[in-house]
């Protein structure tokens, strides 16, 4: 039997005001989905995780010019397998793995 094929995609957990009006930068939607559907379509189980264990999406991805339609409605489908996530206030944080966290020696705190 052929070993689970895995892929781990790291993220920002970086945000601050960049932008104009003070909108702030942070993970870049597309930067993050596109890899998560390549890796699925072939077939690997693939787990986000982030410095902090916690994500702010970009305001500019999340804007019609750099979100594609379907891209957009995998984002904004909080059941998504992408988006396994819940909200603390108002920013969306990804669960990490427990084999990850301890992995990579992340405080439970985080997780």
């Amino acid at each position: 039997m052929a070993p689970p094929r895995k892929a781990l995609i790291a993220i920002t957990s970086a945000h601050a005001p960049l932008y104009p009006e003070g909108k702030e930068t942070g993970l870049f939607i597309t930067e993050a989905l596109h890899p998560f559907n390549v890796f699925k379509d072939a077939g690997f189980e693939v787990d986000l995780v982030s410095e902090t264990g916690t994500y702010q999406a970009d305001w500019l991805s999340e804007t019609k010019d750099w979100l594609p339609e379907e891209d957009k409605k995998v984002w904004e489908d909080h059941s998504s397998e992408f988006r396994t996530v819940f909200a603390v206030d108002g920013l969306s944080v990804q669960r990490i793995p427990a084999r990850i966290a301890r992995a990579a020696r992340i405080p439970a705190k985080i997780m």
